[in-house]
C-alpha cells in the first residue's frame, strides 16, 4: 500500500469505546472518523485524543480544524 494514500482512521479508539459502554452505531459513527496517511495513522494507533490531539495541534496548526474535531478538549 502507498503511504501517502488516506486511511479512515478511528478518532476515538474502538476498544476505549467498547470498554466504556459505547455501541457500535456510536463507534463507528461518521462523527468518530478521519483520514490520515498511513504513516500518521501508525503514529496515533490506538493512543487516547487527549494525548495526541494536543501534540498535532501544536505541531501542524489548523490541522484539528479541517478534520473538523473539536477545539474543546472537554470534548476529547
Amino acid at each position: 500500500m502507498d503511504s501517502c494514500q488516506l486511511q479512515v482512521h478511528h478518532i476515538f479508539p474502538k476498544a476505549r469505546l467498547y470498554e466504556a459502554g459505547y455501541a457500535r452505531p456510536e463507534v463507528n459513527a461518521l462523527a468518530n472518523f478521519t483520514f490520515l496517511t498511513q504513516a500518521t495513522n501508525l503514529q496515533v494507533t490506538d493512543r487516547d485524543p487527549a494525548e495526541y490531539l494536543p501534540e498535532f495541534a501544536e505541531k501542524n496548526p489548523g490541522v484539528l480544524e479541517s478534520h473538523w474535531i473539536p477545539m474543546d478538549r472537554d470534548l476529547w
